[in-house]
């Protein structure tokens, strides 16, 4: 009865990782899945166990569990991924807009095709593995390095003198 609560889509692997557990091959249960709700609509949950104590012939004689409620969280998860495809859609049909923005490492994550069209490097090739510098002309950069030390005393990276403003 227990099984037929599982979302039909979901029982396979529902099914496998449990056999897995009860047979020995994993130390702890984990899987989510969709329930059915006693009124009749789909939850997601986290069902979690382990076997305590086996029989002498190995099968199982105290198992301990838990069932999660994570729909809130799946739903939030859906939501976020949601709205980053419709975040990456935007920033690719900027064609005429270069978009470019970098974690606080200063490494580049976002590089959309208007950025690929006007500098001519793909996403591929920058995102998470170039910084802006590498888009800015070296003499530039360093003459920029040069008059910022001058006015804040401080010496700078490459991608400092880009991103700093002079006060």
């Amino acid at each position: 009865e227990w099984m037929a609560s599982i979302h039909p889509d979901d029982r396979p692997e529902f099914e496998s990782r449990l056999m897995a557990h009860l047979q020995g091959e994993t130390e702890l249960f984990t899987c989510e899945s969709r329930q059915r709700h006693e009124q009749g609509h789909w939850i997601w949950i986290r069902d979690s166990g382990r076997i305590m104590k086996r029989r002498e012939d190995g099968s199982p004689l105290r198992l301990f569990g838990t069932t999660q409620d994570i729909h809130s969280a799946r739903q939030a998860q859906q939501e976020r991924d949601a709205l980053s495809k419709l975040f990456a859609k935007v920033l690719d049909s900027a064609t005429e807009q270069s978009i470019i923005a970098t974690n606080a490492e200063g490494v580049i994550t976002v590089f959309n095709a208007g950025a690929e069209r006007m500098l001519g490097y793909t996403a591929a090739e920058m995102i998470g593995k170039e910084t802006p510098a590498r888009i800015h002309l070296r003499e530039e950069t360093r003459a920029r390095a040069a008059a910022l030390r001058e006015a804040t005393g401080k010496a700078l990276t490459p991608l400092e003198a880009i991103v700093l403003e002079s006060e």
